[in-house]
């Protein structure tokens, strides 16, 4: 070893290499669930439908640091607001 890095002759082990690309598949799929989850978390929003599914998106949304958490927080914060969760309840016996 000559101790500088990045001058091995030995690639990493291939066990090494598929850990790496479950992880990268795993990560990248959250990535797409949330990112349609928040889609449709808009598209809900805009119809004011489906509150509890806009929760656990905020919930979701918490998980990604630190932009997704504040978010996910303020999202919490008006939809549990009075006037927020009885314009829902009034639509939904509308419906």
């Amino acid at each position: 070893m000559t101790g500088k890095l990045g001058n091995s002759s030995n690639p990493p082990p291939q066990e090494m290499m598929a850990l790496m690309q479950v992880i990268y598949l795993v990560v990248g799929l959250f990535i797409v669930v949330g990112t349609v989850m928040n889609i449709l978390a808009v598209m809900f929003l805009r119809q004011r439908k489906h509150g509890v599914f806009a929760m656990v998106s905020a919930g979701l949304m918490c998980l990604q640091f630190p932009f997704g958490t504040i978010l996910g927080v303020f999202t919490f914060v008006v939809l549990m607001r009075g006037s927020v969760r009885e314009g829902y309840e009034r639509l939904g016996r509308e419906n």
